[in-house]
């Protein structure tokens, strides 16, 4: 999906987009170094 050099645009107008945000729930925007994935947890 992402080479190094390359830009995300939108496939209808070919414009490029925003870099992806993540963020909680309240708003707040997560840095980097404040998320971490885990294995999922069978219900």
């Amino acid at each position: 999906m992402y080479a190094p050099g390359s830009v995300m645009v939108d496939v209808k107008n070919r414009q490029p987009i925003r870099k992806l945000e993540l963020m909680a729930t309240g708003g707040r925007v997560f840095a980097p170094e404040a998320v971490a994935t885990r294995l999922a947890v069978e219900h």
